[in-house]
């Protein structure tokens, strides 16, 4: 419902956009050409509508636990309305569909903000007057007594809206104490019973898998034979940062985990964000990158760019360009500084780097610097957020191998810690705050980071590694 809702606003928002454009570029026009135009525009329709549900997906909008809860759904909503907004724009710059107008967008915008919160909150009231009449509620039932099986319990019980009425428990083990107002029903040898004589929507298993396998599968059996929805549990291994997911490998079924485990539906927005604003940032920086080029070509003798291995996805190793900001004979100096180094751990830095041009260090201080990165984005070698890409020398001197996990996303232009201006962090501190943005992920965190990313270069804390060979660690770090 949420999502026919939503598409159905989405194509009133498109109507409402012609109307404010009919004027303008090509959203409204004269009767004939829009006929003409049909299957082009019905293509292009269906192309935004599919973008569209990618974009509320990944924002998390469709989850069964958002169904009865308003407040859980509004700052989302927003959030995903205003980044959808803006890939139908860059999509309209680029393919000219839609036709990119500013009343156009602002009147698609106002509109399908306004009309979904609306539309949410009727269905959100709905759905909340339905379960209190008991309509549309699914009974469930818990196979297990266990301390899992009553802390997922009070879960259900905590959150009525999400439409489950526990009925009770089937277990063999003494009932577990603890405050669900909930009754042991039997055991699990008179679970197929209990399952014939009773009338029920769902049962969810909650048995150690170690030692109840069989019991499992006969309730998993059962389940199937009188077409009762189960759920399984596939945190075999209780894990603590992978994601599970159910797919096919060579036609065998199998539970893969991930780590991180963000939805592919996320991942596509988060490369098409990555895609339109490293494009926009390169061509709103054209003027100046000549003007940085010239200043550099005169400063100092040498190249105008700098392209260093960095350590990426996966440890896959790319040419990470940048400008030059230091001499020519920068690397092989750095052996002699060594015995300077300031940071405690695998990343390098000298105070005050001799090495360092006039220029640089403005380009530096700017950040201005990393400009040539965008590029990097755009070719898919980097992120704009993401973890900062190191060195291959850093790399090598790793010496907690759980460090190696921030290889397991995109080294980004920009991450959290930086552009909050932590400004003194060792280095094992600086990878906890990496992890900690890989475990717990989301695009509306990406969205925050790169909001406060033109602020922190304006006060010149800096978003990237200001070094070629010498400072190869963030600017934050000391």
């Amino acid at each position: 419902m949420y999502r026919a809702a939503d598409l159905a606003i989405m194509a009133g928002a498109v109507g409402v956009a012609a109307a404010a454009g009919r004027s303008a570029d090509g959203w409204g026009t004269a009767p004939h050409a829009t006929l003409a135009r049909l299957p082009l525009n019905a293509l292009g329709l269906a192309g935004m509508a599919v973008l569209w549900q990618i974009v509320l997906t990944s924002f998390g909008l469709y989850r069964a636990n958002l169904a009865g809860r308003w407040r859980g759904q509004v700052m989302p909503l927003v959030q995903a309305v205003t980044c959808g907004t803006l890939l139908l724009l860059a999509a309209g710059a680029l393919t000219g569909f839609p036709p990119v107008s500013r009343m156009p967008f602002l009147a698609f915008f106002s509109t399908v903000l306004a009309g979904t919160l609306v539309l949410r909150g009727g269905l959100t009231f709905a759905f909340r007057q339905g379960w209190r009449w008991h309509r549309g509620r699914r009974d469930l039932l818990i196979v297990g007594d266990g301390a899992c099986a009553r802390v997922l319990a009070e879960e259900i019980c905590r959150h009525p809206e999400v439409g489950y009425r526990l009925i009770g428990f089937v277990d063999d083990t003494p009932a577990h104490p603890g405050p669900v107002p909930a009754d042991r029903l039997g055991s699990l040898d008179t679970l197929a019973e209990f399952l014939a004589a009773r009338a029920l929507d769902e049962v969810i298993i909650a048995l150690p898998v170690r030692s109840h396998y069989d019991a499992i599968a006969r309730t998993v059996a059962l389940c199937e034979e009188m077409g009762i929805t189960v759920h399984v549990p596939v945190d075999f291994f209780q894990l603590r940062l992978a994601a599970a997911d159910i797919g096919v490998f060579s036609e065998m079924p199998v539970v893969t985990l991930r780590t991180p485990g963000p939805p592919s539906a996320a991942l596509a927005v988060k490369r098409a964000l990555d895609v339109a604003g490293a494009a926009a940032g390169l061509l709103v920086t054209l003027p100046l990158l000549p003007v940085i080029a010239l200043a550099i070509k005169l400063d100092s003798v040498g190249p105008v760019f700098f392209v260093q291995v960095r350590v990426g996805l996966h440890r896959r190793r790319f040419g990470m360009l940048k400008f030059r900001t230091m001499a020519m004979d920068a690397e092989a100096a750095q052996a002699t500084l060594e015995k300077q180094n300031a940071v405690q751990g695998a990343a390098f830095k000298v105070a005050n780097d001799p090495r360092v041009t006039r220029v640089g260090r403005i380009l530096r201080k700017t950040n201005l610097d990393e400009l040539p990165q965008l590029w990097n984005v755009l070719v898919g070698d980097m992120s704009l957020v993401g973890p900062r890409p190191l060195p291959v020398r850093d790399v090598e001197r790793f010496q907690d191998h759980r460090q190696l996990r921030r290889f397991s996303v995109k080294p980004g232009l920009t991450c959290l810690w930086q552009v909050r201006g932590w400004h003194r962090l060792s280095f094992d501190r600086w990878m906890e705050l990496d992890l900690d943005y890989i475990d717990n992920w989301s695009l509306r965190r990406d969205l925050d980071i790169l909001a406060r990313t033109v602020p922190a270069m304006i006060r010149g804390d800096g978003v990237g590694t200001n070094g070629e060979p010498d400072n190869r660690q963030c600017r934050g770090a000391p």
